[in-house]
């Protein structure tokens, strides 16, 4: 009993020592000595549109005593003019003692403080938020048609382009601007708009209706309208004046990667190639390309494909009311065999695809010849 009194004095004296030290200790606890040691905005000049993906990286950099980055520490920002723009938000320094916000401007012209503050260290940068300048005059530097002549034949295969260039006043092409296009709808058609390129130019296709005439092409841009003529002229008589098959013959193999090229040259009265001119292709055995269109050589390419029969097919090339033919033999697939078999080297390390032996095969056919092309 005696020692439980002892034990409860004792408790009760260390208990007052401790309330009476704690009274008696009048330190205050400091916060820790950080040091803003350069605050920036970039950019430091802003346009003023109160438009959110137009904005200003504020950065302020933080260290201690000894000058050492301080990471992980919270910094706050704030403006010191709420009218121009608002910024009250905080943003933790990363490896680098860095802390970053972005300040976006309300549309107004002025010049905006931003404070940034840790523990007894404030420091600020200023941002310029100045007049957006007025856009730049764009105009349609040339207009184009090329052919400025086609056939009044009411196909689409043929047709004129029709370019637009469009540069600004500094004399500079206009990438992405909408350039609208219209004509007489009694003579040919095109599309309404179309948007310039990387090298500012606008294109769109002129197709005819079939009418004889000259049509006017319009293409305009809010500060200029320009107008191009396409003159559209009686198709010529013409006709086609040779239809070649290369190669004559193809093995049936039913296979796209094997084909015969047709070529029609169609030329006019006078001998002289016709360009632009859609020639029609049919066959009898397999499969051609429809139609064709001549190039500057007057020449239209279709090609033939077979469907794995043997036999002989009739190609028919046809303009107007004339039609021309010719033949392509499909034959059986030769017999092939392997010649030879080589590696070179014949022995390799294991380095696991560092080293490596380029094999060789050499195929004939029947005939002894050597086969491209096959697997």
């Amino acid at each position: 009993m005696k020692a439980k009194k002892i034990t409860l004095i004792l408790s009760s004296m260390i208990i007052i020592a401790i309330l009476i030290l704690t009274a008696c200790d009048k330190r205050v606890i400091e916060l820790p000595d950080y040091i803003i040691q350069s605050i920036s905005a970039f950019p430091d000049s802003l346009y003023a549109d109160n438009d959110n993906t137009t904005k200003s990286e504020i950065r302020a950099t933080v260290v201690d005593n000894a000058g050492n980055p301080v990471v992980g520490e919270t910094v706050t920002f704030k403006t010191l003019e709420d009218s121009l723009a608002n910024i009250n938000a905080t943003a933790v320094t990363q490896s680098n003692g860095v802390a970053k916000v972005e300040f976006l401007d309300r549309g107004i012209v002025g010049v905006s403080t931003v404070q940034a503050t840790i523990a007894n260290s404030s420091e600020t940068v200023s941002v310029r938020i100045i007049e957006k300048p007025a856009a730049l005059k764009k105009y349609i530097a040339q207009l184009f048609a090329v052919p400025d002549s086609i056939y009044a034949d009411n196909n689409d295969a043929t047709y004129s382009e029709i370019k637009a260039y469009i540069v600004d006043e500094n004399g500079f092409s206009v990438i992405g601007d909408t350039v609208y296009f219209q004509t007489d709808s009694d003579l040919g058609s095109i599309v309404s708009s179309a948007t310039t390129d990387q090298n500012g130019i606008a294109t769109a296709n002129f197709h005819d209706h079939g009418e004889l005439g000259t049509a006017t092409i319009q293409a305009s841009i809010p500060d200029t309208i320009v107008t191009v003529n396409v003159r559209i002229i009686e198709t010529p008589s013409c006709h086609i004046d040779l239809l070649l098959a290369i190669p004559d013959s193809i093995y049936a193999d039913d296979n796209d990667a094997t084909y015969s090229e047709i070529d029609a040259y169609i030329v006019d009265d006078n001998g002289y190639p016709v360009e632009s001119y859609s020639v029609s292709f049919q066959t009898d055995l397999g499969s051609v390309d429809g139609t064709a269109v001549t190039d500057i050589t007057g020449i239209a390419t279709a090609k033939y494909y077979d469907n794995g029969n043997l036999g002989i097919a009739t190609i028919q090339a046809s303009i107007e009311d004339t039609t021309t033919s010719i033949q392509v033999r499909v034959i059986e697939l030769p017999s092939y065999h392997i010649e030879w078999i080589d590696a070179d080297p014949d022995t390799i390390y294991a380095d696991n695809n560092i080293t490596y032996s380029e094999i060789s095969v050499l195929v004939k056919d029947e005939q002894n010849f050597a086969v491209p092309g096959e697997s």
